[in-house]
C-alpha cells in the first residue's frame, strides 16, 4: 500500500526515520512536508513527527490534473460525504471549489461536509500533483504530557514528542526497553503508553520517586524502577533509550563512568538510542557500539543535542 504522509518540518529527518522503523516504509519521494512512501502496516498512532497520513490515490503532472480527476473512480472511496482541501496552495492550479465540483459530478447522491467529513480528499502540489484520502490525523495528545502538566515536574525532562520519537527510532514494537537515566520518567511514559515493557533506573532516589508517581498518574502500573548507577546496568532488553545528563546534571556522571556505561550496555541490548549534548566527543566513549544514524535536535540558542542510533 502506498501512503502520503504530511510530516512536521520541525524534525523532518526524524519523521522519515520513524516511518521506516514504525511502519516498515520505503520512501519513494519527498517534496517539502509531503512524503510518498510504501506502508507495511497502519500503526500511525505511534508516529510523533507526522501530522497526517493519507491513502495515496493517484499522482499526475500538474497540467494533467483535470484529466486525472475526471478519470478516477471517486465512488470507490466515497463514504457518506466528502470535502476537498489543498495542502499546499501556491501555484495557479485548480481551486478547491473547482476540484470539488468535478468530484461531485462523478458521485451518486453526493453530499459535501466541510468539517469532519468521512471522505477527506487532499491535494498536494509540487513538481507533481498528489491526491490522497485521509486515514489518520495526529491529535498530538503527547502535549498533555509535557513536564509541567505531570504530578512531579523536573525542568530537564525531555519533550514528550521527542521522547516518543526516540522510542520509535529504537524499532521496538512490543518488547522491552530500559532507560538507565530515567529521571522523572519522560521516555518511560511514552514507551509504556505504546504497550512496551519499561524498566528505569537512576542514581537519585528522589528522581525514582518522581518517576514512579508520574508513571502511575498515566496508569502505567506494570514497570520496574531501580535506584542504581547507569554503569551498573544489567539484564536483557530489546533496546536502551536514554538521554545522558548535560550541563549541571553532568555531575552525576563523569566521562570514565560513561565509558563503563557504554561497555556494560553493549551486552544488554542490540540497539541503543542515546541523546548527548552536541559537541560531546563520543568516539572514545562508545566502545564497540556502531553509529547507524545521528540526528541533531535544537533545544535553544546555546544548546543542541545529538541523537545517536547505535547498533551492536
Amino acid at each position: 500500500m502506498r501512503c502520503i504522509f504530511e510530516i512536521s518540518l520541525e524534525q523532518p529527518e526524524i519523521a522519515k526515520e520513524e516511518l521506516k522503523r514504525c511502519l516498515g516504509s520505503r520512501i519513494i519521494r519527498t517534496e517539502g512536508q509531503m512524503v510518498l512512501a510504501t506502508c507495511g502496516n497502519k500503526d500511525f498512532a505511534r508516529l510523533a513527527y507526522t501530522n497526517r497520513a493519507f491513502e495515496a490515490l493517484f499522482s499526475c503532472r500538474n497540467d494533467e490534473l483535470e484529466k486525472a480527476i475526471q478519470e478516477y473512480d471517486w465512488q470507490s472511496i466515497y463514504r457518506d460525504d466528502f470535502s476537498v482541501r489543498k495542502a499546499r496552495r501556491h501555484g495557479e492550479w485548480l481551486s478547491e471549489e473547482q476540484i470539488a465540483s468535478m468530484i461531485w459530478k462523478k458521485l451518486k447522491a453526493p453530499k459535501v461536509k466541510l468539517k469532519g467529513s468521512r471522505t477527506q480528499i487532499v491535494f498536494f502540489f509540487g513538481r507533481r500533483a498528489y491526491c490522497g484520502r485521509l486515514l489518520w490525523e495526529n491529535k498530538k495528545e503527547f502535549l498533555m504530557r509535557k513536564a509541567h502538566l505531570r504530578p512531579r515536574l523536573h525542568p530537564s525532562s525531555m519533550h514528550p514528542r521527542l521522547a516518543k520519537a526516540c522510542v520509535n527510532l529504537s524499532g521496538v514494537r512490543s518488547g522491552s526497553i530500559i532507560d538507565p537515566f530515567c529521571g522523572s520518567g519522560g521516555i518511560l511514559i511514552e514507551a509504556g503508553l505504546m504497550g512496551i515493557n519499561i524498566t528505569g533506573s537512576d542514581i537519585d532516589s528522589k528522581m525514582i520517586e518522581r518517576c514512579r508517581i508520574n508513571l502511575l498518574h498515566y496508569g502505567l502500573t506494570n514497570h520496574v524502577l531501580n535506584k542504581a548507577s547507569a554503569k551498573e546496568i544489567f539484564g536483557n532488553y530489546d533496546a536502551i533509550v536514554t538521554d545522558l545528563p548535560y550541563g549541571r546534571n553532568t555531575k552525576a556522571i563523569q566521562r570514565k563512568d560513561m565509558k563503563i556505561f557504554f561497555k556494560r550496555s553493549y551486552v544488554c541490548a542490540p540497539v541503543a538510542i542515546v541523546m548527548v549534548a552536541s559537541g560531546t566527543h563520543t568516539k572514545e566513549l562508545l566502545g564497540k557500539w556502531k553509529v547507524e544514524k545521528r540526528f541533531t535536535y535544537y533545544l535553544h540558542k546555546s544548546l543542541s543535542k545529538t541523537i545517536l542510533v547505535l547498533k551492536r
